[in-house]
């Protein structure tokens, strides 16, 4: 009835976000709340200026340059957003393991061969393979996003989410866990408080507020009540009202 979405499509929240990042003057404590502590303040590769970015090839969220260096990523996982898998070859795997990316559990089968890394019917050996949805009932090589996105960058990759940590979202037990120093997490709660105390010290412009008001509501609506006590009152005061009327009263009744 109050014309909120129940689960607001994460996509459209992303792309609001890198607006509201890109800002001269507000943008610093969008980066801020998802990436707490020193950000670089020019690319440590190259020296150059670095941006927001959305990313169709890598993370959801990207600190940047012009030259295309990462020096930040975060992957955005909301309630109800499948853990997707990348392609990979099995030489990734070796790497990941040494790197201690991900690290072998109770039922590691062994590392993967190269034979899977190719568009192939499903065999008894694939356990690190998914749908190949260009052939039906084919398989290939895969290894969870945000591995592939640490190996890719040699760098952590944030996961902004309230399901646990990367291996819970990535379902990878009983065959590996991802390392938690890789893949550090941070909770909506976490980004929603740590935006709401930025936001108190920067001046917005009337539409500048309805943004972040439209990407608090998002990020909140997909938030799980049992999270919900954990967002401080000046972050609940980023949530339109109306929303968050409609979703109290909707969960008693």
């Amino acid at each position: 009835m109050c014309g909120e979405p129940e689960h607001p499509d994460e996509t459209v929240t992303n792309h609001l976000v890198v607006q509201a990042a890109r800002w001269p003057s507000a943008g610093i404590a969008v980066w801020r709340a998802i990436w707490p502590g020193d950000l670089p303040a020019d690319c440590p590769s190259c020296g150059q200026e670095l941006t927001f970015q959305d990313s169709r090839d890598g993370a959801d969220w990207q600190l940047s340059c012009p030259a295309g260096h990462v020096a930040r990523q975060a992957e955005h996982k909301p309630a109800r957003a499948p853990g997707q898998w990348s392609r990979a070859q099995a030489a990734d795997y070796r790497r990941a393991v040494e790197d201690r990316v991900i690290i072998p559990a109770g039922k590691w089968p062994g590392f993967p061969g190269t034979s899977h890394e190719q568009s192939h019917p499903r065999n008894g050996q694939c356990w690190a393979c998914k749908a190949d949805r260009g052939i039906a009932g084919n398989m290939y090589l895969a290894v969870p996003q945000v591995v592939r996105y640490r190996l890719d960058n040699q760098l952590p990759c944030t996961l902004i989410t309230d399901r646990g940590d990367a291996t819970s979202v990535y379902k990878t037990l009983p065959c590996f866990t991802i390392d938690p120093a890789e893949v550090p997490v941070r909770t909506t709660a976490d980004v929603l408080n740590d935006l709401a105390a930025a936001l108190r010290r920067v001046a917005l412009s009337e539409n500048q507020a309805q943004v972040m008001s439209d990407i608090a509501t998002r990020l909140w609506r997909r938030l799980p009540w049992d999270h919900v006590e954990a967002v401080h009152a000046p972050g609940l005061a980023l949530v339109r009202p109306a929303a968050y009327r409609c979703a109290w009263l909707h969960t008693r009744a």
